[in-house]
């Protein structure tokens, strides 16, 4: 029942280097949950094993928070509450 979704997405410019975060703040179903980065290609940038991820952009292009849920209990999705951030 492993399901993935693009939960937010941003693009940087190339500019001096950015700090990008993403982390789940409440998990409403106690589901187990991974954050991933991917750039426009699909590959992983930053993250894949925990619910927050925090990394530098060095590279200029559009880039996705994804979430995975590898719940394999059947049960739907669910619901969180997150957080998404950026800074210098």
């Amino acid at each position: 029942m492993e399901q993935t979704r693009t939960i937010a997405s941003f693009t940087y410019d190339g500019g001096n280097c950015r700090r990008y975060g993403f982390a789940i703040l409440r998990n409403y179903d106690g589901h187990d949950f991974k954050v991933t980065l991917v750039d426009s290609n699909g590959d992983r940038v930053a993250g894949g094993y925990s619910v927050a991820v925090s990394t530098s952009i060095f590279n200029a292009g559009t880039y996705y928070w994804e979430v995975e849920n590898k719940t394999t209990t059947g049960s739907t999705y669910g619901g969180i509450t997150y957080e998404v951030r950026s800074g210098g």
